[in-house]
């Protein structure tokens, strides 16, 4: 009973926070959004939508603007699903925070490193969320091959979803586990907050969030899943790209010297306890090291380089 009241909440509650973006917009953007007898035409996307539904859109319109303007992304609605097409990968926008990453991945670039075209190299994608900078890797950097790994069951399966759909499950292998202190746990999840999850739960989570849900999910040691990959590619450098929502602390803990050794590219967010563990064992392997936002309480990027 109590579950299904919270239900109801949460969508009256979504309801609500869609008449009030609409209206916003409606009036901030008159000549790009009108209203039909179903919903809302967004006119600058050449789209419609029903009342109530793909409040991340209206949430996020700059970012989505952004992404049209910068990429020539197209957005299309079929079948009550909002999608978008970048750089001829499909993709759906299911919450606020996709379009938020998206943005990051494609218009702000923060996954964009640069190899030599004859450069072999594997990567290794830690917080793989629903596949957005998976897919990415996939498609612009064309990497030997892409090991991704995301511990919730439901962002996972997303992920795959989006993997298979566009056609790149030959060049990503998926594990439905985190990395840190092994372990099965069971966690405060928010589908809504999915890209913020972690082994901390929805502490990251800066907004109220009107339904969450307990998921279990299983951790393994960085060192013995990782070393099963790095034996099928034992000359071969490593690009690192981490961002798990505060288990780096646990997997740099248990990382060792012999891999980071192997790595030439680490491209990480750190949460809440700062840069210095990573940036004192990074300096030590040999790497050059940028900290983004060094200053921030809550959360920076961290970008460390070597040649090999």
């Amino acid at each position: 009973m109590i579950k299904k009241l919270r239900k109801i909440i949460a969508v009256r509650l979504a309801q609500n926070d869609w008449a009030k973006y609409a209206a916003i917009l409606q009036y901030s953007h008159p000549h790009e959004i009108r209203s039909t007898a179903e919903g809302l035409a967004l006119n600058y996307f050449g789209i419609e939508i029903v009342k109530g539904e793909h409040l991340s859109i209206l949430q996020n319109y700059a970012l989505a603007k952004a992404l049209k303007d910068r990429l020539n992304a197209v957005f299309k609605v079929d079948n009550h699903q909002l999608t978008i097409l970048i750089n001829s990968l499909e993709l759906p926008i299911q919450t606020p925070e996709d379009l938020y990453i998206l943005n990051e991945i494609w218009v702000n670039g923060c996954y964009n490193y640069h190899l030599p075209p004859e450069q072999m190299h594997f990567v290794i994608d830690i917080g793989m969320n629903v596949g957005f900078a998976s897919l990415f890797f996939s498609r612009t950097k064309h990497p030997l091959h892409i090991f991704s790994f995301e511990p919730f069951a439901p962002t996972y399966h997303q992920a795959m979803i989006n993997i298979k759909r566009n056609g790149a499950s030959g060049d990503i292998t998926t594990h439905n586990f985190g990395l840190g202190n092994a372990g099965t746990f069971d966690i405060e999840y928010s589908e809504t907050h999915r890209g913020r999850m972690g082994i901390w739960g929805t502490k990251l989570v800066g907004e109220q969030i009107h339904s969450a849900k307990k998921e279990r999910i299983e951790v393994r040691s960085f060192t013995d899943s990782i070393d099963h990959i790095v034996s099928k590619y034992p000359t071969t450098p490593v690009v690192l790209k981490v961002d798990c929502e505060g288990a780096e602390y646990d997997i740099f803990e248990g990382i060792s010297n012999e891999f980071l050794d192997q790595v030439i590219i680490v491209m990480m967010e750190w949460h809440v306890k700062g840069p210095k563990p990573f940036i004192h064992q990074l300096a030590q392997r040999g790497f050059m090291i940028l900290s983004e936002y060094k200053n921030n309480p809550k959360a920076g990027m961290l970008y460390a380089f070597k040649q090999r």
